[in-house]
């Protein structure tokens, strides 16, 4: 048959010798024939000549059995004699079971296991994630999937394809992490909550759980990093988190959840800015993240402009400022007044840091100082300059019962009272530094500005001006009245100067003088006369006033007085007056009436017309009257009328009417006084002018004789 092996050698091997295709390879000793050399015994594409040439197998399509027909070997330019050379996917027969034991690779998996797997037999990183596919049957991953495996398995190089998946889609692809040194199978490497492309975009390392951009947080962080303490201020990444605050700012924390030892360097930092550092604030028991809550003999390091500018203690003043001004910003009642430039709080408002019975807050209101208890320096406390309804900012307004306090050196030296003594001298003279009439001359040692214009015994004359009417300013019932310009003092109104029983007040309220003690109204007396008054006879009747009281006679009325009581001489006015007729008189002055004509007892100035006997039935008719209410003249005198009661009197004008008309003239106080009682065209009442009327009289004389007399009567008012 042309196979090579004799057919002598056929028979023993039992092969058939027509049969170019049926022979034991071993057995050829022979040339093959040209017809056997271009057959395929075993139509693997290749020529049994060919099969010889290469070392093949004529009989066995798959000479090596990797699976692969030794043709197509031939034609992928593999070795059909190498079980190891093949292309996998060329694959189209069953591999031997000595091929299946093989381990092409030497991944740890031998061939036959590598195709039930799925893995490549001649890979031994089938996925390429470099972790060979015994190692990922070992680790329990799988080898086909390129991203599951142990990244610590990881001990052959990665494939292209593997380095240019993101396999935990973060962003960066698995060979830019390896190079990275960040986990291509874990987006957050570092575990801090950003992922890993998110931290190159930032700039950040993630690598470093610490180093990352808090605002690209958007996955879960590790519990490792939520144990960590990134910025070193005692307060875990966590706990940061749940308290809101930044775990990448050491300055950002809440002071309550420190947990652990902060970092030296936080100690040293001042993250309130209070000037002290945050380890000194932990040991002191202040709080770190508060920049009011701190001891001022602590801060060493300068504070920031921010506390600077802040209120801390609430009193209306910076800290920077209390810090330049040497004041302690802790202390509310620690500031210069005059470096408020802030509200005060509502707290320093309530508080009464001078303790004067104000809060500050209305200390402001009312301009008063709230540091200084006596504002204006007077001894009296602002408290109770409100309480007296004085006012605390007046130094010169206070009620100086209420001095509590030394006054002030600038009080001592003011001279409120403007009486050239200062407040200071007038309180050790024990004088009144509020009244300017109250010092000692003596002490006098400034102009004085304002005494002049006091009126310091209450008269209701200036100082000034009984200085220059020659009277004393100090003496109330020295002055003179045409002076006064001021109102009087009560004290004034209630005395008696001229001691004539009527209060200054009242007489002023009567119009008379206080300083005459014969000018008063008799009604108004309601105070004790003196005795020098009493002995006085001040309307000159020759009755002291004292008498004219008990008699109940008019000490003012000259004409009104009981002649009985008459113990002192009489005055000229006395004498030039005309008391009878009761008052009216009868022509005749009292001096010219001192004896008793008709021998009655009764003096002749005490009785009306009592006349001269040489004229008829005794009547003496005055032509003249001067009715001006100055006690002479004042009445028509028919003198001795009154012994004749049985009268009338008539008046006529020069016309011939009647204005006035009476019966029984001359009884009790039935007298003309130039006044008309009503006739025609003159009224009742009615003056009458002055000029010449005519009288008639007519009566009855003691021998029953019924006369008439007329004349002329001459009305003047002069």
């Amino acid at each position: 048959d042309g196979d090579g092996v004799t057919d002598g050698d056929e028979i023993i091997d039992g092969t058939d010798p027509t049969d170019p295709c049926e022979f034991v390879v071993t057995s050829q000793t022979v040339p093959t024939s040209t017809v056997w050399n271009d057959l395929d015994c075993d139509n693997d594409g290749v020529t049994n000549g060919d099969e010889i040439a290469n070392g093949t197998d004529p009989l066995n399509p798959d000479t090596d059995g990797d699976g692969v027909t030794d043709g197509d070997e031939i034609i992928d330019g593999t070795d059909p004699t190498d079980p190891c050379d093949f292309d996998v996917t060329s694959q189209t027969v069953d591999p031997s079971a000595e091929w299946n034991d093989l381990d092409c690779d030497n991944d740890g998996i031998n061939n036959g296991d590598e195709v039930i797997l799925g893995t490549d037999p001649l890979n031994p990183d089938t996925d390429g994630d470099g972790v060979t596919d015994g190692d990922e049957i070992i680790d329990g991953t799988d080898p086909t999937d390129p991203c599951e495996f142990v990244l610590a398995s990881q001990t052959v190089p990665t494939s292209t394809v593997w380095n240019d998946l993101d396999c935990d889609n973060d962003g960066i692809s698995n060979g830019d992490e390896i190079i990275l040194g960040t986990d291509p199978q874990n987006s957050d490497t570092d575990g801090d909550g950003v992922i890993d492309g998110d931290e190159v975009n930032d700039g950040t390392d993630p690598i470093d759980p610490c180093d990352f951009d808090v605002t690209s947080q958007t996955v879960d962080p590790s519990a490792e990093w939520n144990d960590l303490d990134c910025d070193g201020d005692g307060v875990t990444n966590g706990d940061e988190i749940a308290n809101g605050t930044d775990p990448g700012d050491s300055c950002s924390f809440v002071f309550t959840s420190q947990t652990t030892t902060p970092s030296n360097e936080w100690n040293t930092l001042d993250c309130d800015g209070d000037g002290v550092v945050n380890g000194i604030e932990i040991s002191n028991g202040t709080d770190p993240t508060d920049p009011c809550d701190f001891l001022a003999e602590s801060q060493t390091v300068p504070p920031s402009n921010e506390w600077n500018d802040l209120d801390c203690d609430g009193d209306g003043v910076t800290n920077g400022d209390e810090i330049a001004d040497g004041t302690d910003p802790t202390d509310p009642c620690s500031f210069v007044l005059a470096s408020q430039t802030v509200d005060p709080s509502a707290v320093w408002n309530d508080l009464d840091c001078d303790n004067d019975g104000i809060s500050n807050g209305n200390e402001v209101v009312l301009g008063t100082d709230p540091q200084n208890s006596d504002t204006d320096g007077d001894g009296v406390i602002d408290g109770d300059e409100i309480n007296d309804g004085t006012d605390p900012n007046d130094p010169c307004s206070f009620d100086i019962t209420s001095q509590t306090v030394d006054p002030s050196t600038e009080w001592n030296d003011l001279d409120c009272d403007g009486d050239g003594v200062t407040n200071g001298d007038e309180i050790n003279d024990g004088t009144d530094p509020q009244n300017g009439c109250d010092f000692v001359e003596g002490s006098q040692t400034l102009p004085s500005t304002t005494w002049n214009d006091l009126d310091c015994d209450g008269d209701g004359i200036t100082n000034g001006d009984e200085i220059a009417g020659g009277t004393d300013p100090y003496n109330p019932c020295s002055f003179d009245s045409t002076n006064q310009t001021l109102p009087t003092t009560t004290v004034w109104n209630e005395l008696d100067c001229d001691n004539d029983g009527v209060t200054n007040g009242d007489e002023v309220n009567d119009g008379t003088n206080p300083l005459d003690q014969c000018d008063f109204v008799l009604e108004s007396q309601t105070l004790p006369t003196s005795q020098e008054w009493l002995d006085f006879d001040c309307d000159g009747d020759g009755v002291t006033n004292g008498d004219e009281i008990i008699d109940g006679t008019d000490p003012l009325s000259v004409c009104d007085f009981d002649y009985m009581s008459q113990t002192v001489s009489p005055t000229v006015i006395w004498l030039s007056a005309d008391c009878d007729c009761d008052g009216a008189g009868d022509g005749i002055p009292n001096g010219d009436e001192m004896g008793d004509v008709n021998g009655n007892g009764i003096p002749d100035f005490l009785e009306c017309n009592n006349g001269d006997i040489t004229s008829e039935d005794n009547l003496d008719v005055f032509d003249i009257m001067t009715p001006n209410g100055d006690g002479l003249n004042d009445v028509f005198t028919i003198r001795g009328i009154d012994k004749y009661p049985n009268n009338t009197v008539e008046i006529y004008n020069r016309w011939g009417v009647k204005v006035f008309e009476t019966r029984e003239y001359g009884v009790g106080d039935n007298y003309f006084r130039g006044i008309s009682n009503g006739r025609v065209t003159i009224s009742e009442t009615e003056q009458l002018p002055v000029g010449t009327y005519y009288y008639v009289i007519t009566y009855v004389n003691d021998n029953g004789e019924t006369k008439k007399m007329a004349g002329p009567l001459y009305i003047n008012r002069n």
